[in-house]
């Protein structure tokens, strides 16, 4: 159904059209050093987590949803180099205690 309404609105299907933009927004985010825009979608929020399961069931953070696209869609090698590149400017400052 959702392929006949693509074709009949010439259009791609609106989840992946999400998925792509915030994907780019998050590229765009990563970029910025000391921005809000990153503190806020970085942010984690302290305290206790609410009682029960999960509403939505997705992953806590923003930044969690967009991994979890990125490994549905296959896209490992963008996963690995975020990866490496977090690993890589944890050693250069010196690890965990500095």
């Amino acid at each position: 159904m959702n392929k006949e309404i693509e074709n009949i609105l010439g259009e791609e299907n609106i989840v992946k059209t999400i998925k792509a933009r915030r994907i780019q927004l998050y590229g765009h985010v990563k970029r910025m050093k000391d921005r809000q825009l990153r503190k806020i979608l970085e942010r984690r929020p302290e305290g206790k987590r609410t009682k029960g399961r999960p509403r939505n069931g997705l992953p806590f953070g923003w930044e969690d949803e967009v991994v979890t696209d990125l490994i549905r869609m296959d896209v490992k090698g963008l996963i690995s180099r975020t990866k490496k590149k977090k690993r890589l400017e944890k050693n250069s400052r010196g690890g965990k205690n500095q």
